[in-house]
């Protein structure tokens, strides 16, 4: 077992031995299913040709799991059917369309607030005003700006890329300091501690910019990627052709950011181009957090023998104390951040768990620190294992803030800070840290008070 999977054992034994049981039960009863499938094709054709000497139970393996894999795909078009609708419910907190000219689904916006999908209308209403901002930072603040698409506002990518740009021009974004283009997660989560950081360190100059492009979580998303990714480019190409009638000294720099899911179509938009395809296009700084594996343009720059990549601009962290731990000289240099905790198992988990070992089963150089080097590989166990840490990993607690695993938000005030170049005194970031916590708080009440409200 993994780290993560230790732990989880070892804090509660009771459920972690029922999801156990649970996940061979289910095994169990698939192999049992496709072997009894098997064998039944197999007398069926034995009797329709007795003489010729040749046994049929492969074929019989091939009908037995091609039904099979009908049937989960008759199950999974269900379930994607069923997630995506509760997706589009309206919950009791968060309602009322925004009264501010600055977000999108305001009556000022073209941007139909029932568009906006559960996410994306808790993104908009969690926005902070200047005053939340001036009564933390204890200076004078502007009004942030917020802009979301969600999937149902638009009829395709072109569509929905067109609207973004056009609320960027609406509210004004080109002439702030700083516009943030996040690409979310797959349910079309932007994670609020970013955003609400970003927006206290920057006084509220700043604008951000998201588009949608699923309803379902990230593990029942990776079929839309594609998608993100490609609509994420679009819109970078569409603010860098605006960027380019602005002079110079007065356009807004473009930073990026990505968690999860969002940091995969968020790089990927860029495969193949390394670092001089965000140079490109005008982007002057980046941060990803949690990566999944599956990142081609992460894999490809990484592997260090592109041409088209500066190298001595990536930074690739598990905490922010190997910031500092850095020469300044280098530290400073850096504009591409990705932060990826070595037990973070999103980080680690692929498709080809299925077929193919980790190399760092054999390799000690390139296992995660944590992993214990007794770890054996077996199929499908480890596959299981991982997605079950997966799971568990996606469950944060509301305003226990800590660096591990998939839970960035330890240190995440820190990392805004270097990876974005703002600047803040100590008391300051204190505050803010504290106003993070506090406002995570009220918003799991908030959220909470909406599900008992639509039960009751």
């Amino acid at each position: 077992t993994s780290s993560l999977a230790s732990t989880f054992v070892k804090k509660k034994p009771v459920q972690a031995v029922g999801i156990g049981l649970g996940v061979a039960t289910v095994l169990a009863s698939v192999a049992y299913v496709e072997r009894f499938m098997a064998k039944s094709v197999d007398k069926v054709l034995a009797k329709k040709a007795p003489n010729l000497e040749k046994s049929w139970l492969p074929i019989g393996h091939l009908v037995g799991a091609g039904a099979l894999a009908l049937l989960a795909t008759q199950y999974l078009r269900h379930i994607y059917t069923k997630i995506e609708h509760g997706a589009d419910g309206v919950e009791v907190g968060f309602s009322l369309p925004p009264t501010s000219k600055y977000v999108s689904g305001s009556v000022e916006s073209a941007i139909g607030w029932q568009t906006l999908s559960v996410q994306g209308r808790r993104h908009i209403t969690e926005r902070l005003t200047a005053k939340d901002i001036e009564t933390v930072v204890g200076e004078k603040a502007m009004e942030p700006i917020r802009i979301f698409v969600g999937l149902d506002s638009g009829i395709d990518e072109e569509d929905r890329v067109s609207k973004a740009l056009s609320e960027l021009e609406r509210t004004g974004a080109y002439d702030r300091e700083t516009i943030l283009v996040a690409s979310p997660t797959g349910t079309g989560y932007i994670n609020y501690v970013m955003s609400e950081g970003v927006e206290y360190l920057s006084h509220g100059n700043v604008a951000s910019v998201t588009i949608q492009y699923s309803k379902r979580p990230s593990p029942l998303s990776l079929d839309r990627v594609g998608e993100g990714h490609v609509q994420y480019r679009m819109l970078l190409n569409g603010i860098n052709k605006k960027l380019r009638t602005i002079p110079k000294a007065n356009r807004p720099r473009i930073v990026l950011f990505g968690e999860s899911l969002g940091a995969w179509t968020s790089q990927d938009a860029f495969v193949n181009s390394g670092t001089d395809g965000l140079e490109a296009l005008n982007i002057d700084r980046a941060l990803w957090i949690g990566t999944p594996k599956g990142s081609k343009w992460k894999t490809q720059v990484l592997s260090k023998n592109m041409l088209n990549v500066e190298y001595d601009q990536i930074g690739v962290f598990d905490n922010y104390q190997e910031v500092i731990d850095m020469p300044a000289a280098q530290r400073d240099n850096i504009r591409y951040v990705m932060v990826t905790h070595y037990n973070d198992p999103i980080a680690q988990f692929g498709l080809e768990l299925l077929v193919k070992q980790p190399e760092w089963i054999d390799d000690a150089t390139k296992r995660p620190v944590g992993l214990s080097p007794h770890i054996k590989y077996r199929t499908p166990a480890m596959f299981v294992q991982m997605l079950v840490d997966m799971k568990n990993a996606l469950k944060p607690v509301p305003g226990k803030f800590v660096a591990s695993g998939h839970d960035y938000r330890g240190d995440l005030s820190h990392f805004l800070m270097y990876a974005y170049n703002f600047k803040a005194t100590k008391s300051q970031l204190h505050k803010i840290e504290q106003a993070l916590i506090d406002n995570e708080i009220d918003r799991a009440a908030l959220i909470e008070k909406g599900k008992l409200s639509s039960s009751g």
